[in-house]
């Protein structure tokens, strides 16, 4: 279920919402809230917001009474991601004297890095420059020790790796047939 829109500046944005369990006004944590792109509340056209919250509402089965819980929700959602966005450091802008490209994505995506997520996608999603800058300067410098910034496909390796070790030799890629494809 996608709640988006089209910014002013011609950017698809969306916010992708996944049902765990039946709604519930007083438990809101049966619902995980993924931004995706950072949808800044102020630029979309209200009455669009509505509609498409209203749409996920009901798509979600969420009752009459229950709307004004979730939108609620939904409102504070798109303005925390806003702040969020608006508090994310920038290489043009930020980036202090003497700090390479490594350095800076390490401290401006340091809440990624300590999770584990952090890798050049995110980067190129949110700080083209930076992201452009990172790939000229890597091909003269090696990665400074104690930063690691893998690439989006790389990172992926990763992901699975880990997730094999953790099921052990059990677990096991299941292919689909052509006829499953073709679905």
């Amino acid at each position: 279920m996608c709640l988006g829109c089209d910014s002013p500046d011609g950017v698809k944005q969306q916010i992708s919402i996944a049902k765990k369990g039946s709604y519930d006004a007083g438990n809101i944590e049966k619902f995980a809230i993924y931004d995706a792109t950072a949808l800044p509340a102020n630029r979309m056209n209200l009455k669009r917001r509505s509609k498409r919250i209203d749409g996920c509402a009901d798509a979600l089965g969420i009752a009459k009474d229950q709307r004004l819980a979730f939108r609620s929700m939904i409102e504070a959602f798109l303005e925390e991601s806003e702040s969020l966005a608006a508090r994310r450091l920038k290489w043009d802008t930020d980036r202090q004297p003497g700090e390479g490209p490594a350095q800076f994505a390490w401290r401006a995506y340091a809440a990624e890095a300590a999770a584990g997520t952090l890798h050049r996608g995110i980067i190129h999603s949110e700080d083209e420059p930076l992201y452009w800058k990172l790939i000229v300067w890597l091909r003269s410098h090696p990665m400074p020790s104690g930063i690691e910034i893998p690439t989006k496909p790389e990172w992926n390796t990763r992901q699975i790796e880990a997730t094999r070790a953790k099921q052990g030799s059990t677990w096991r890629l299941k292919l689909r047939t052509e006829e499953q494809r073709n679905l």
